[in-house]
């Protein structure tokens, strides 16, 4: 079964909606939910806003830790450690983010391969990624490179990325002390420390993270944009020089790069020549894969706000899905019947047929009783000292049995003390 890890702090209403939209894109799943400590609701609100969904693929995870911008590592080991320990039958987890959602169907169906979905974004002095100088200065993230035998940095995007369970739970038990420790420059450790401690133990690679990203966009035109201004600007490939990231900001603020329904459209339609060109990127002193060709199922960054354009679009894609899944139950449970008769045997068939023989002749039976007994006297008075005529069915008595209650949908998530 496929797990997945989701930490969330966002709304109740845009959790469950985003519950929703992994039971119509990738059912069968179950969702793994960290809770911030830091959310602004409680445990309560959260599962009344799941079973107003019917979230039946929902679990909540009794740990709740304190979540941020470049501390949300520590919320996927505590995910994946609630598995190890509930879930013996997982066969894969997948990482997500609040603010991602599913577009495309047959995810698992690319997921069955087998193997790990990780980037191999190498991350080397003097890249562009905004990132790079603060991973490479991490002396925490040095000494787990330095244990493992002094292996590179490699960077994954950890939305959409999927990992064999043995694999994931192998890299927890090397970092989960090192993850505790401050570091000197903030960053996003779950986009470095996970995929570098793979590949340094020759994890099998066998895709890339399914999750398209608004910031490979942005990445891509800021790149080229760079290339240009560098040498003007002087300090190349500073993230923190002042010139550059009021450029950034600038770029970031125009919003050209977010991602919208059009895109949202090209990767649910897998139009795969229109993608093409944004397969790979190039940080400037390394070319790495973003995606591969028909890879892409999952969108991200959509806006936290249930009434968000994007996010109602989504949904409606969901409910599409899930009406033509109901569709073809329908015509499964029309047709079955007849499957089933086929199907059957011969001893089984001729048990059937005989059944449908007996009930014709009660009923055949049945009607001569009931002109038997419309005589009066002595056939009556026979009646009652010999009992019913031979052959006739006897009448069963009254059933004073109750019917069986239909059981309620059991919650998804444990109980807790709050509610």
């Amino acid at each position: 079964m496929i797990y997945v890890s989701l930490p969330v702090h966002t709304r109740p209403a845009v959790i469950a909606g985003q519950l929703a939209n992994f039971a119509a894109f990738l059912p069968g799943a179950k969702v793994v939910l960290h809770l911030s400590a830091n959310a602004r609701f409680t445990l309560a609100q959260l599962e009344d806003a799941l079973d107003a969904r019917d979230c039946g693929n929902a679990i909540l995870n009794p740990q709740r830790l304190s979540t941020g911008w470049g501390n949300i590592l520590a919320a996927h080991l505590a995910n994946a450690a609630w598995i190890r320990r509930n879930a013996p039958g997982c066969t894969r987890i997948c990482l997500h983010a609040s603010n991602d959602m599913l577009v495309r169907a047959g995810l698992a169906r690319h997921l069955a391969r087998g193997g790990n979905f990780l980037h191999h974004r190498p991350i080397l002095p003097g890249s562009r990624w905004r990132f790079a100088h603060a991973a490479l200065s991490d002396m925490t993230l040095h000494a787990v490179r330095k244990r493992l035998g002094e292996v590179p940095i490699v960077g994954s995007q950890v939305e959409g990325s999927s990992y064999e369970p043995a694999l994931l739970f192998e890299i927890a038990d090397i970092i989960k002390h090192a993850v505790r420790q401050p570091t000197l420059l903030s960053y996003p450790r779950e986009e470095v420390w996970l995929s570098t401690v793979a590949h340094a133990r020759a994890a099998p690679v066998v895709g890339t993270p399914y999750v398209f990203s608004e910031v490979h966009r942005f990445d891509r035109a800021f790149w080229r944009l760079l290339r240009f201004v560098d040498p003007l600007l002087g300090r190349p490939g500073d993230a923190r020089w002042l010139p550059r990231r009021a450029l950034e900001f600038i770029m970031i603020r125009s919003g050209f790069h977010r991602i919208d329904q059009a895109w949202v459209e090209r990767i649910a339609a897998d139009r795969a020549d229109e993608l093409a060109p944004y397969e790979s990127l190039s940080d400037g002193n390394s070319k790495w894969r973003v995606f591969e060709r028909h890879g892409l199922f999952g969108v991200k960054r959509v806006p936290r706000r249930v009434e968000a354009p994007l996010r109602r679009y989504i949904d409606q894609l969901g409910e599409q899905l899930r009406e033509q899944l109901r569709a073809q139950d329908r015509d499964q449970a029309i047709e079955q019947p007849d499957a089933r008769l086929d199907a059957q045997p011969d001893s089984q068939l001729a048990a059937h047929l005989s059944a449908h023989l007996s009930a014709h002749l009660t009923d055949q039976l049945s009607e001569q009783s009931a002109q038997s007994s419309t005589q009066a006297g002595k056939h009556a008075h026979d009646a009652v000292e010999t009992g019913p005529p031979p052959g006739a069915p006897a009448q069963a008595p009254p059933s004073n049995t109750a019917p069986v209650p239909v059981p309620k949908r059991p919650r998804a998530h444990p109980p807790h003390e709050n509610r």
